[in-house]
């Protein structure tokens, strides 16, 4: 099935519309004003919705995020419902759920993570965002650390979510490290080199906050191992340059 998925993009992506349909109501909100384009109910269901601004706000946030939740569900590795990077990035659901669903904002980093690893077929597909596909040692597991890197948004530290937060980015950093170490000894090969030990570094880093009081000796001797891997593994990616991946990290 996936192999006719990746053969049929255009098809898939015509009959997959949940995504875009999000990213209209984002595009086009509900409480836009009169000299600006908006989405807008039909006749018969506006009196059921409030008219006021904040109303307004709240019920395209919903729209949107539910619309974005959907397509993702349908296709968490984010890469049948547009072509665009935004989407293949998965920007538009991490934002939507940072305000007040943030633990489920660590859990769709770890599972779209998990998904774009494991999504083979598209290794070697053509789009923006798509290439490097289906494996650990490459890039496009990360493409998430471009959004969280920017919205460092946790619940506050006495906030009853904080710790299953933290635990859930302690958990998926740890899978980073120890499945692109996997990969790289199993098949010596990597795709975007120097953005895999980018994306480590900030894996590592990243359990600094999360885990502080932890030991993280064993773990810094994986990623020793990983950045000796890295040095002589064979490079994968041909595509340097081009505006699709970043050559390199700002972290």
């Amino acid at each position: 099935m996936a192999g006719t998925l990746a053969a049929n993009r255009d098809t898939v992506l015509a009959r997959n519309p949940l995504f875009r349909t999000g990213d209209h109501v984002r595009r086009f909100p509900l409480y836009a004003d009169a000299a600006n384009p908006s989405t807008v109910f039909p006749a018969y269901l506006a009196p059921t919705i409030p008219a006021t601004q904040a109303a307004l706000r709240d019920q395209n946030d919903n729209f949107l995020r539910v619309w974005f939740w959907m397509g993702w569900v349908y296709d968490p590795a984010m890469l049948l419902s547009d072509s665009i990077f935004a989407t293949v990035e998965g920007d538009y659901l991490y934002s939507s759920l940072l305000q007040h669903y943030k633990v489920h904002h660590a859990f769709v980093v770890a599972m779209t993570s998990v998904a774009k690893a494991n999504a083979s077929p598209w290794f070697n597909a053509a789009g923006v965002g798509v290439a490097g596909h289906g494996k650990w040692a490459a890039f496009n597991p990360f493409m998430v650390l471009h959004h969280i890197e920017r919205n460092r948004s946790e619940p506050p530290a006495n906030d009853a979510r904080r710790a299953m937060h933290d635990r859930m980015y302690s958990n998926t950093a740890r899978m980073w490290i120890y499945l692109v170490q996997e990969d790289l000894e199993l098949t010596g090969k990597v795709f975007s080199r120097e953005l895999v030990r980018g994306s480590i570094r900030f894996a590592r880093a990243w359990l600094n906050d999360t885990e502080a009081a932890a030991d993280h000796a064993p773990l810094d001797a994986v990623i020793a191992d990983i950045e000796a891997r890295l040095n002589t593994a064979q490079e994968l990616r041909t595509d340097f340059g081009t505006p699709d991946l970043p050559d390199s990290l700002p972290f």
